[in-house]
């Protein structure tokens, strides 16, 4: 874990020495989280942050009709919750839960504050996530299913660089993530590919 934790770029300008003083000398904690378990609750204290080691996690919330909202699903080397304890906020208003099983290390934002460099490290990362939720809004300002997914699409491409990707998320959560009825998803994917502008299989997509 510590060798992935050195090339963090949370700790980039740091020394080794550094790196383990703040891992084994504030509170910092591994977790390891079964499949589906919550990690963070929305209502929990938001004095801590956390880093994917392994698997993945995804951040979500549930609207008062009890339908699930997915904002992100986030892999092995990202953050989860920072904005929240970097931001003053006293409360965590999402869920974090493990989309597979994970490990994280879980980390108190006193211990990054503390440390000029590693708030100055923290900062650049948290505005980097913010550009990953505008292009999130982007996605799910557009009024109909077809333009909200193919918007998602080309999202998708850019950031793989590749006409070939594989989205994060199974049928279900990516209509969660859109915003949309699966069934209403299904129908466009499946207008999509006769039409000979996608291919698709699974969760793995190619625009033509």
């Amino acid at each position: 874990m510590l060798k992935a934790l050195y090339d963090h770029p949370l700790f980039s300008s740091l020394g080794a020495a550094d790196i383990d003083r703040i891992i084994f000398s504030s509170r910092c904690k591994r977790h390891v989280f079964p499949q589906e378990s919550r990690i963070m609750s929305e209502g929990d204290p938001a004095d801590c942050f956390g880093l994917v080691i392994s698997g993945s996690v995804r951040v979500e919330k549930l609207d008062l009709s009890g339908n699930r909202n997915i904002f992100a699903v986030l892999r092995e080397g990202e953050l989860f919750a920072e904005a929240f304890a970097f931001s003053g906020a006293e409360r965590l208003s999402v869920d974090i839960r493990a989309a597979e099983d994970c490990e994280v290390l879980v980390i108190p934002a006193e211990a990054i504050l503390a440390d000029p460099r590693l708030t100055r490290n923290a900062l650049r990362l948290v505005a980097g996530k913010m550009f990953l939720f505008d292009q999130r809004i982007e996605v799910i300002s557009r009024r109909r299913t077809r333009d909200k997914l193919l918007m998602f699409l080309q999202q998708q491409r850019t950031r793989s660089g590749s006409d070939s990707f594989t989205v994060p998320f199974d049928r279900q959560e990516l209509a969660e993530f859109l915003g949309v009825d699966r069934s209403g998803l299904s129908v466009e994917i499946h207008r999509l590919v006769r039409e000979g502008k996608i291919l698709c299989e699974g969760p793995r997509f190619t625009i033509l």
